[in-house]
């Protein structure tokens, strides 16, 4: 009975060792998250995001007429998508609003890299949700509004949401795990 405690926890710990953070700080001072005092206005750039080794926006006229033409819509749902959650997870914490003047801070979202997954994700055996997911990678900027000074930057390293129908369902998804991971930052 002892070995089999032994192995049970031996495993468990292990888990532990290899657990990943999607989200790491990599300047600055966490607690700017953590001041329930603070507002964040939020804002993804998508000008340096590459998407099958070419410029997002090239990518989006790739393809096709219906995705540049539908992209605002997407992207302005993407960013509620984010704040909603961003202000469920970090209830403790600093609360993104859409009104940038009110605002005691800014949040720039910059994904370097996005993977836009696939659809075939869903129809795996022994389905995961995060299978054919898209996965961001990138940085994110905090900077004090009263300064302009970056208060706090972090890597984003391979945050995969769930799988969808849709590439910008998908990305969605990305987007609501990267609330998530940021709220949860230590």
């Amino acid at each position: 009975m002892k070995k089999l405690i032994l192995i049970a926890a031996t495993l468990l710990l292990s888990t532990f060792a290899f657990a990943k953070d999607y989200v790491f700080v990599t300047s600055g001072d966490v607690s700017v998250l953590k001041n329930k005092a603070n507002t964040v206005f939020v804002q993804f750039d998508y000008t340096q995001a590459l998407v099958e080794g070419i410029n997002f926006f090239e990518w989006q006229k790739k393809r096709g007429e219906e995705w540049v033409r539908d992209w605002p819509k997407d992207e302005a749902e993407i960013n509620e998508f984010f704040l909603k959650y961003f202000n469920k997870k970090n209830k403790k914490g600093m609360k993104a609003i859409s009104t940038p003047e009110l605002a005691t801070h800014k949040m720039i979202i910059t994904p370097s890299q996005i993977d836009m997954g696939n659809t075939g994700g869903m129809f795996v055996p022994g389905f995961n949700p995060k299978t054919g997911g898209a996965i961001l990678w990138g940085k994110v900027e905090i900077l004090d509004n009263q300064t302009g000074a970056t208060v706090l930057t972090l890597g984003i390293d391979e945050v995969r949401g769930n799988s969808g129908w849709s590439e910008s369902q998908r990305l969605k998804l990305a987007v609501y795990d990267l609330a998530g991971e940021l709220a949860g930052v230590k």
